[in-house]
């Protein structure tokens, strides 16, 4: 996705592989134009390269523009894996323009199934990323770097759920 703000709604993102997001790999030169995912599920995909991003791989190139995210709505992330192990699913590529970008995260499910070493959300910085009611699951870091917490998240290291609620 590359400068435009698509909206993507229901979809299934399974088994794709890329160098550099496995499923979607999202280039905003100043973070005006960023895509939004609601119910989709991004489950076994692969970011080959150096980069992670299992499933998202967000690179943004100029501070000039407004600080925004990436917008994620009921969305399930299961078994992607970056070979860096850092973001399995989500990857914000590191540099000053990274400091501006983030995601938006709202009732989604991660489920990790990578190492103990491996990180679901990696790149994060200055709390530009943010989570409600969302759970994070299974083994290795949930996530690296300074998010906003705005209430009802789950981080857990089984994704069993002892008290049948889910």
């Amino acid at each position: 996705i590359d400068n435009s703000t698509p909206a993507v709604i229901n979809c299934v993102f399974n088994g794709c592989t890329g160098d550099y997001g496995g499923a979607v790999f999202v280039y905003s030169t100043n973070g005006t134009y960023l895509p939004a995912f609601g119910d989709c599920l991004f489950s076994e995909n692969e970011a080959t390269e150096t980069f992670g991003g299992g499933a998202i791989h967000l690179l943004r190139t100029s501070l000039s523009g407004p600080s925004n995210a990436i917008l994620l709505y009921r969305c399930i992330f299961s078994g992607n894996l970056a070979v860096t192990e850092l973001g399995d699913d989500l990857y914000v590529r590191p540099g000053s323009a990274a400091a501006s970008t983030g995601f938006e995260i709202g009732s989604c499910t991660f489920i990790a199934e990578g190492s103990e070493d491996s990180t679901s959300i990696y790149g994060v910085t200055n709390g530009n990323t943010s989570m409600y009611g969302t759970s994070l699951c299974g083994p290795g870091t949930h996530i690296s770097g300074t998010w906003q917490d705005l209430g009802y998240n789950c981080l857990a290291s089984s994704c069993a759920d002892g008290d049948k609620d889910l």
